[in-house]
């Protein structure tokens, strides 16, 4: 007669052994978990999901002086090229706006007026906001019922791009009070820098202070010329003996006469230089000090000018933005009313509910077979098994 020696069996035909023997046990623990599961799933409150994508309305950029940027830049340190979409999200993520929907719609629920937090906090876990590039956004809204979510979403858009509107043209009335000073102080400027050239041009008496200037030096280029030629004629003839004394004294006496009327002209006297008479009304010492203040208003002038060509456009577009009322999210995707729920997903749970919860029986149903069968009293895994057990105990 053989007997039966347990360790010979596989481990695999152990456990079948020990699942079968206890297979009722096992339906009976099965169909229970399984009504729990059903009970929990059923239980859990339906939910319906709406999304929208859009994009930011944003202003063409325009062209300013660094100087007029940074004090722009001073008046809203936020702003950059992401300025729209960072506005945007933070008033997504307001608690005003939590706010505001909850009242608008009655979304306490169960909480107490004294709870808002609790109801603001729920309403925040079932608003999802995602920026993605070019200033685009997607946002989705979870609500319990099928007809109001679409409505409470669209609501919840046009707050947003209510509230953008009125930072837009806040920011707008700001940005305009700046420019128009800043115009108005160019304004000025160019204004007291032509009544500077006009002023010098009146004290000198010249309607045009370049042909003046050049004339004026052309006259001492030719009184140069002169005296240096006769000049180097005087040395000549006293260096060789050439010249009678008559002419000696002729061209003395004309070099004499041609440094006076140098000195004549550069204190801005008359003088008659050939047939024509010239008078340069400005000194000539002044002239270097008269044209670099010259040179320096006109190139004022013109950069003011330059300054203004490109700040009347921003301001123009400014004095719009002010009274401008146009929505500023354009929409890609708007949002719809869900056909389906888009939780709980009901069988989802039940797997999740009812898998562990069995396999964790079959663990332990075939652990205690295993501390009830004599047949294994001499396991050593067995005795190692009831000694951790006990100790745990």
């Amino acid at each position: 007669m053989s007997t039966h020696d347990p360790y010979k069996e596989s481990l695999f035909v152990r456990i079948l052994i020990s699942l079968s023997s206890h297979k009722a046990l096992l339906g009976k623990i099965f169909l229970a978990v399984l009504a729990i599961a059903f009970a929990v799933a059923w239980l859990m409150p339906e939910a319906y999901s709406t999304s929208a994508i859009f994009q930011i309305k944003t202003k063409e950029k325009t062209s300013l002086p660094s100087q007029l940027t940074k004090g722009l830049k001073m008046l809203d340190p936020l702003s950059s090229d992401n300025a729209g979409v960072s506005t945007v999200m933070a008033i997504f993520d307001s608690r005003q706006l939590a706010v505001e929907m909850v009242e608008k719609f009655g979304l306490m629920n169960k909480y107490h007026t004294k709870w808002m937090h609790l109801a603001v906090k729920k309403f925040q876990s079932n608003l999802s906001v995602v920026p993605f590039a070019e200033g685009i956004i997607q946002i989705e809204f979870t609500y319990p019922s099928q007809d109001s979510v679409k409505i409470i979403a669209d609501s919840i858009l046009a707050y947003v791009d209510l509230k953008n509107r009125q930072l837009a043209i806040s920011k707008a009335k700001i940005e305009y009070e700046f420019l128009k000073t800043q115009v108005d102080n160019i304004d000025s400027s160019t204004n007291a820098y032509a009544d500077s050239v006009v002023f010098l041009l009146k004290k000198y008496n010249m309607a045009d202070f370049r042909s003046q200037m050049e004339m004026g030096l052309e006259q001492l280029a030719k009184i140069d010329q002169e005296l240096t030629s006769l000049n180097s004629e005087k040395r000549m003839m006293e260096t060789d003996n050439s010249g009678t004394p008559l002419r000696i004294k002729q061209v003395q006496s004309i070099i004499g006469f041609l440094n006076g009327k140098q000195k004549q002209l550069l204190q801005g006297k008359p003088v008659t230089v050939g047939d024509s008479k010239f008078t340069f009304t400005a000194p000539y010492e002044s002239i270097p000090e008269l044209a670099k203040e010259f040179k320096f208003m006109e190139t004022q002038i013109k950069k003011n000018e330059g300054y203004l060509m490109m700040l009347l456009p921003k301001l123009q577009d400014t004095k719009i933005s002010m009274v401008e009322n146009t929505p500023t999210l354009t929409f890609i995707d708007p949002t719809y009313r869900p056909g389906y729920k888009s939780k709980p997903k009901r069988s989802m749970i039940i797997a999740l509910i009812v898998a562990p919860t069995m396999f964790l029986a079959v663990i332990l149903i075939i652990l205690m077979d295993i501390l009830r069968n004599p047949e294994y009293a001499s396991d050593p895994g067995r005795k190692l098994f009831r000694y951790v057990l006990s100790k745990s105990v």
